[in-house]
């Protein structure tokens, strides 16, 4: 090889060399780049997520959105100014309510001021009645008649020594079926009340088509829910009640209580007791 062939050889070596190493800078650029690009998304990604889950450090706003939540839970509650329990007394509200909504239950008692004014219509004989209330269930059920849903009053009024009886004869029934004379008035007396403890005995109740557990799968228990509140009857003992009211799911047994509380009492989907309730703290 000649000095000029040299020459040539080295400068074409010594070009490739140089592409050479360009390729490999803008490699290693590029991978650098990369890297960065990569390791910025995760920790743009970490810092979002954190700032996310993080509660807000303005105390003052979780403060009032706290505030309005609890507020909103109180005011959906019945009982959110005081506890209403199974034995919550009403005696105070019992002297001074209106005669249509005295409270009676296995812990109040029929007021001792109060006046019976029961009457035996002919058309609901051997039942007897508040003679107030006589009209609204006779005006009941020939509304019902009228839609074709044959009602019938299986039970009205009930004297002490009546009351007094059947309460017997329950508590009977569970001592024939093994149980103690404790336990048997236990669970005798979550479908009947004590003399004196018994709404029956105020004559403001009505039993409708007979002691049947399946009577709410009537027709005329879905015509008494439908219609009951505008002749100002109640469903007493409603389903999933029984921890407040202390009687059984009874869908037979109607109280009267004057049409303007009976439709607020449905509306509301409260019991008897509740509703006082949330009115005595109203």
């Amino acid at each position: 090889m000649n000095n000029q062939q040299y020459r040539r050889s080295s400068r074409s070596y010594t070009y490739r060399r140089s592409v050479q190493k360009r390729r490999r800078r803008i490699v290693v650029s590029a991978s650098v780049i990369v890297v960065i690009a990569v390791g910025g998304a995760i920790l743009f990604s970490q810092l979002f997520h954190s700032q996310a889950t993080e509660p807000s450090n303005n105390s003052s706003a979780v403060s009032s959105t706290q505030s309005v939540f609890q507020a909103s839970s109180e005011e959906s509650s019945p009982s959110s100014k005081a506890d209403l329990v199974i034995d919550t007394s009403f005696a105070q509200w019992n002297q001074t309510c209106d005669w249509s909504m005295v409270m009676v239950n296995a812990y109040n008692p029929i007021p001792e001021n109060w006046e019976d004014h029961i009457v035996y219509p002919p058309g609901f004989s051997p039942c007897g009645m508040d003679e107030r209330i006589q009209q609204s269930v006779q005006d009941l059920i020939n509304a019902a008649y009228a839609d074709g849903v044959p009602i019938w009053i299986s039970s009205g009024y009930r004297s002490k020594e009546k009351q007094k009886s059947l309460l017997e004869q329950e508590i009977e029934g569970h001592l024939r079926n093994g149980l103690s004379r404790e336990q048997a008035e236990i669970e005798a007396k979550k479908l009947v009340m004590p003399a004196g403890y018994s709404e029956h005995q105020t004559g403001l109740v009505i039993d409708i088509n007979g002691v049947d557990p399946n009577f709410y799968q009537t027709k005329a228990y879905e015509w008494m829910t439908q219609h009951a509140a505008e002749y100002g009857f109640i469903e007493r003992y409603p389903e999933g009640k029984d921890h407040i009211t202390g009687i059984n799911f009874e869908p037979w047994h109607y109280r009267y209580v004057g049409v303007e509380n009976a439709r607020a009492i449905q509306q509301s989907g409260l019991c008897l007791e509740e509703y006082i309730y949330s009115k005595m703290h109203s």
